[in-house]
């Protein structure tokens, strides 16, 4: 784990004044619900590309849960599955993570749940203010 921990909730600030560190890594958690003509969900992808923090990657929480459950039930996967998932975004054991998505931040907090579920506790929440 790197030696400079953070904290589960970060406001815009901090951020803007570590973005250039090279062991923070941003990832953006996005899903979009659609409620008609009845409830859908769908990856925030699309959205990321158009508009997303400097430097972020992309999360998609459908990919990162378990394979084996249905998608929209976005079910805790394995400590492994998880793991390579996030590994494949750059993010390591050394990481630090900062965790946003446009919506209400439910998303984001789904996947801090998980990192901190399976030990790595070096993730925070970024604060958008409405």
């Amino acid at each position: 784990m790197s030696a400079q921990t953070i904290s589960p909730l970060l406001e815009p600030a901090w951020l803007e004044q570590h973005l250039t560190e090279p062991d923070l890594h941003i990832l953006d958690a996005t899903v979009q619900v659609k409620l008609k003509p009845f409830p859908h969900m769908r990856s925030g992808q699309r959205e990321c590309k158009r508009a997303h923090i400097p430097r972020a990657a992309f999360a998609d929480l459908r990919k990162l849960c378990d394979p084996h459950a249905p998608a929209r039930t976005f079910t805790m996967p394995s400590a492994g599955w998880l793991a390579a998932g996030v590994g494949r975004l750059g993010v390591g054991n050394d990481a630090r993570v900062v965790v946003y998505d446009a919506r209400e931040s439910m998303w984001a907090a789904r996947l801090w749940w998980m990192l901190r579920a399976f030990g790595f506790d070096n993730a925070g929440i970024l604060n958008v203010p409405d």
